[in-house]
């Protein structure tokens, strides 16, 4: 028996129809941070540097030249000068007594 060879109908491949994807809705969980405790900071200590000052060298201060402002003296007018009237202190003489005289005998 010889058996006719087998020719495969074409095939059409069926239309794929994508079925609708829904997602359901994410809630996400509530998040508590843990709590921080900071690290203790101990403070390194501070060494201050040596400060060296320069020496401080003034400088010579030379004195301005003084020029003296010239003097105007404003004339001078002497005022009139009255004299006071001189009323002359009443004198009284002192009372004068005379000196005994003794005379002496005539020879």
């Amino acid at each position: 028996v010889t058996l006719a060879p087998i020719t495969p109908a074409p095939v059409a491949p069926a239309p794929v129809t994508p079925s609708p994807v829904t997602t359901a809705p994410v809630t996400p969980a509530p998040v508590t941070p843990a709590p921080i405790s900071p690290a203790p900071v101990t403070p390194a200590p501070v060494t201050p540097a040596p400060v060296t000052l320069a020496p401080i060298t003034p400088a010579p201060v030379a004195p301005a030249p003084v020029t003296p402002s010239p003097v105007t003296t404003a004339p001078v007018t002497p005022a009139p000068v009255t004299p006071a009237p001189i009323s002359p202190a009443p004198v009284t003489p002192a009372p004068v007594t005379p000196a005994p005289v003794t005379l002496a005998p005539i020879t």
